[in-house]
C-alpha cells in the first residue's frame, strides 16, 4: 500500500487558505518577500488582516504598491516579521521581538489582548512548516 505524503504548507501558502490575508500576500510577492515567507526560516508573522489594510485607506494602500515605493513597503513588512517561531504564548512572555528589518516589535498586554506595536493579535498559533502567523488588527509601521 502506497504511502500518503501531505505536503505541509509554508507561510505564504498558508495565508492564502486562511482566506483573509490575501493583501498581505499582495504585499510579500510586491516586496520581494514571498521567496523569504516560502523558505526554511523559522519566521513568525504578524500578518494584517485584509481588514487592516483597508482601514489604512485605499490611497495609502494603492501608494505603498507602486514600483517607486518598493523599499517602503519592503521595511513595513519585514517590521510585520519575527526572526524565529514564537506562539501566542511565548509572544505574551516577551517585551520585544527581533525583527527582520532589524527593529523590533514591542509586545505590551492588554486585558485580554496581547498588542505587537500598535495591532492586536486577533487570530493566533497559525501553525506552518516554517513558521507562525498571528492574524494583527493594523498595519504596523517601523519607527525608524
Amino acid at each position: 500500500m502506497a504511502k500518503t505524503v501531505v505536503r505541509r504548507k509554508d507561510i505564504i501558502d498558508t495565508a492564502l487558505a486562511a482566506g483573509h490575508f490575501f493583501r498581505f500576500c499582495d504585499a510579500a510577492e510586491a516586496a520581494g518577500l514571498k521567496g523569504t515567507l516560502r523558505s526554511l526560516g523559522p519566521f513568525t508573522v504578524f500578518a494584517p488582516t485584509d481588514n487592516a489594510f483597508a482601514r489604512l485607506g485605499p490611497g495609502i494602500v494603492n501608494e505603498l504598491f507602486k514600483p517607486k515605493n518598493v523599499e517602503a513597503l519592503d521595511k513595513v513588512l519585514r517590521y510585520h516579521i519575527a526572526q524565529g517561531r514564537f506562539a501566542a504564548a511565548e509572544v505574551e512572555q516577551s517585551q520585544e521581538l527581533p525583527t527582520l528589518c532589524e527593529e523590533p516589535i514591542i509586545v505590551t498586554l492588554r486585558p485580554g489582548k496581547i498588542m505587537v506595536d500598535t495591532a492586536s493579535i486577533v487570530e493566533r498559533d497559525i501553525e506552518c512548516y516554517n513558521g507562525m502567523i498571528h492574524g494583527i488588527d493594523a498595519v504596523m509601521l517601523p519607527r525608524k
